[in-house]
């Protein structure tokens, strides 16, 4: 049994901030001890309390504390780019608890961009087929979920949209569907202030935009 988490406090977004000036080992190795204590186990101990309170109210997403929350370490073996860290944290808890999984709900902890997304991001193949299918068979839908989100205060959104229809569903362009087919990613996504994850009480509000947004995560269900 985990205890409850604690809240994050603005020493967490100050290492943060200080972590994107000195992205290198010689300054983090000395502070990793840092890191772990205001960072690291405060998001275990919030994905802990999270599924705590999405097991009380029925809501289909697992996973393990610490094995939900992504790695520090950036994988530089292909890229140009040597940075050593990440400069944010996130979580990503899914139906079946496997991250690999493309459906779920995801937390990021970074200086200036805090949010909760609940949806699809990176289904490929078959996967983000389906998804499309459903816009496709309810033209309506993505205008629906739309509105549905903004009621919550969230909104519905892709980082990502093709510049063409979708191969097989080119006959949809002129209908009301053809933006959300187009999307590579599905999410629901509320943003927060660094000073809302200071309160307990965030576990509770994450979970409440979590419920809210069930309708995004049932499209590929």
């Amino acid at each position: 049994m985990l205890p409850p988490f604690p809240g994050f406090t603005p020493d967490a977004f100050a290492f943060l901030r200080a972590l994107a000036v000195h992205n290198d080992r010689a300054w983090f190795q000395p502070r990793k001890a840092t890191f772990d204590a205001e960072l690291r186990d405060p998001l275990v101990l919030f994905v802990a309390s999270f599924l705590d309170e999405a097991r009380r109210r029925g809501l289909p997403l697992t996973g393990q504390p610490e094995k939900s929350v992504f790695r520090l370490y950036r994988d530089t073996r292909f890229s140009k780019d040597k940075r050593p860290y990440k400069t944010h944290l996130g979580a990503w808890l899914t139906p079946s608890g496997d991250k690999a999984e493309p459906g779920g709900f995801y937390v990021h902890i970074e200086p200036d961009r805090v949010f909760c997304a609940v949806g699809y991001w990176g289904a490929q193949g078959a996967d983000l087929r389906r998804l499309r299918q459903r816009f496709a068979d309810d033209v309506h839908l993505g205008d629906d979920l739309t509105a549905r989100m903004a009621a919550a205060g969230a909104r519905f959104d892709s980082d990502e949209a093709l510049k063409r229809m979708p191969q097989g569903f080119e006959v949809y362009d002129e209908t009301p569907a053809a933006p959300f087919l187009r999307w590579k990613h599905f999410l629901a996504i509320l943003p927060f202030a660094e000073a809302d994850t200071y309160a307990p009480s965030w576990v509770q509000t994450a979970a409440d935009f979590a419920e809210a947004a069930m309708p995004v995560l049932d499209l590929g269900r």
